[in-house]
């Protein structure tokens, strides 16, 4: 008597993949334990990217199909915004960090300056200009985002005392237009008596 063995298929045993949300190719074969047979097809799970990857490899008569899963995992990668300058006048006081940002950081992560702790508030009573970094933390394999707030204190003694219509009072006019949110500036300016009138012509944040 004589007869033919055949081979049953080998999906390989079950595994899981963590992935960052920056990643672009992920090779979920790599992810499957034991020695799978390559040539099986993949099913999807429907509205990933996460979610359990099946693995099937065709079986010939009369041996059954074999499958295997794959679950994947994404971590959000962190969104620490971007780098901006920040020039501002001494006598406005403090000035919270965070919010001198540009993009759309995620709250709760840490700053330094020049490597050691600090605060997210800056004294320019205590603190000097200079490079301000912030980073959010990341959950693996995510890596941490960092950016940095490059603070410059301005002198802004020189210049009379202003009143202006969209201003705020006793500042001098630098300092009104920095108050504001204004980066660069223009103006159209005239003399009246002891008081400086100004008329804001152009304002870009």
């Amino acid at each position: 008597m004589s007869y033919n063995a055949t081979e049953p298929p080998n999906a390989g045993t079950n595994g899981t993949l963590t992935i960052c949300s920056t990643d672009t190719t992920v090779i979920l074969f790599n992810s499957l334990g034991g020695a799978p047979d390559i040539g099986g097809t993949w099913a999807y799970p429907s509205g990933g990217p996460s979610g359990v990857y099946t693995y099937t490899v065709i079986g010939q008569a009369p041996c059954m199909n074999a499958s295997s899963t794959v679950i994947l995992f994404v971590n959000q990668a962190p969104n620490a915004g971007v780098d901006s300058n920040y020039p501002f006048c001494a006598s406005l006081g403090v000035q919270d960090l965070f919010t001198q940002l540009a993009g759309t950081p995620a709250a709760g992560g840490t700053w330094t300056y020049l490597g050691a702790p600090h605060p997210a508030i800056y004294d320019p009573a205590t603190d000097a200009s200079g490079p301000y970094v912030y980073t959010v933390p990341s959950a693996a394999p995510c890596v941490n985002a960092s950016v940095t707030v490059t603070v410059t204190e301005l002198n802004c003694a020189v210049g009379p005392a202003v009143q202006l219509r969209y201003g705020v009072a006793g500042l001098t006019l630098y300092e009104a237009l920095l108050h504001r949110g204004a980066r660069t500036f223009k103006i159209n300016a005239v003399s009246a008596t002891s008081v400086l009138k100004c008329r804001l012509v152009q304002i870009k944040r």
